[in-house]
């Protein structure tokens, strides 16, 4: 084998290699996208999109407003149901079962809540600092 034939082949070699590299993080940043995508996806699904959330806010406000606690109760689970991820449904939830009296119900929406978007931590703090003498029962 000649020295140029040599040369040849490892340079081919190169540019194999090269090919397969280029591939290989073509495909990976597409996974990539497609992941993020799916996870966008799903988070979208599960949360309370913006434009709806001020209606929501709304509504579930004039329910405790007018005292209404079971009616806010159902509405709360049926918006909870459809997005387990609802800052909004945890956190008037919470608020039902505070006014009707059940400290462990309250504490664990109001949690919630705060975990899901800890900029309501100030709205939810005074709620469960009035809970800290509350005993902490069984989660529903």
């Amino acid at each position: 084998m000649t020295k140029e034939r040599h040369i040849l082949q490892i340079r081919n070699g190169i540019y194999l290699l090269c090919f397969l590299s280029a591939l290989t993080l073509i495909v990976g940043v597409s996974l990539n996208i497609h992941l993020a995508n799916q996870s966008f996806e799903r988070m979208k699904s599960l949360g309370v999109t913006a434009s709806t959330e001020q209606a929501l806010i709304n509504e579930l406000s004039a329910l405790l407003d007018a005292n209404e606690l079971d009616r806010l109760i159902a509405r709360g689970n049926e918006v909870l149901k459809e997005k387990p991820l609802s800052r909004t449904g945890h956190f008037y939830l919470g608020l039902a079962y505070y006014h009707s009296g059940d400290a462990s119900k309250c504490r664990k929406h109001l949690e919630e809540a705060r975990r899901i978007d800890p900029s309501w931590k100030p709205a939810i703090d005074p709620f469960l600092g009035n809970l800290k003498d509350a005993p902490s029962g069984a989660e529903d």
